[in-house]
């Protein structure tokens, strides 16, 4: 695996943590889909994922007892190059690591969105307006 693709990740921490890098790369996304963002700051962990010393993805976990919303973004810059994934798999990890039994993800309908969280298991709960509800259950 090449430098430029070789991904690492940081201590799963409060948001408040890594909140330049949160903002830097919510403005981009936020720009490059057209969509607001919910507060993120209010997430019970934000997991960084870094190529190098740059955090090019970030994944939030919201716990609710043994229930958890995630919600995942990659940099526009970093997108395409199978990112999401790995970052899928490692919100996974850490959710089962905390004793989340099931995970729950609503997002903007876009076959990237259904690429990553289908091929990591996730199953569509409803769909409404352009969006989807997936939920997997954890063992």
């Amino acid at each position: 695996m090449s430098k430029e693709t070789q991904t690492s990740f940081l201590n799963p921490e409060k948001p408040n943590f890594y909140m330049d890098d949160i903002f830097n790369i919510a403005d981009k996304v936020s720009d490059e889909n057209g969509i607001i963002l919910p507060d993120i700051t209010e997430a019970d962990l934000a997991i960084p994922m870094t190529i190098g010393s740059e955090v090019v993805g970030l994944g939030f976990l919201f716990i609710k007892g043994d229930e958890a919303v995630l919600m995942r973004m990659i940099d526009p810059d970093h997108q395409g190059k199978g990112l999401s994934y790995k970052l899928m798999d490692e919100i996974i990890r850490i959710a089962q690591k905390k004793g989340v039994s099931k995970l729950v993800s609503v997002v903007k309908d876009t076959l990237s969105s259904r690429k990553a969280l289908e091929s990591s298991g996730f199953e569509i709960d409803w769909e409404e307006e352009g969006k989807i509800r997936y939920v997997k259950q954890l063992n």
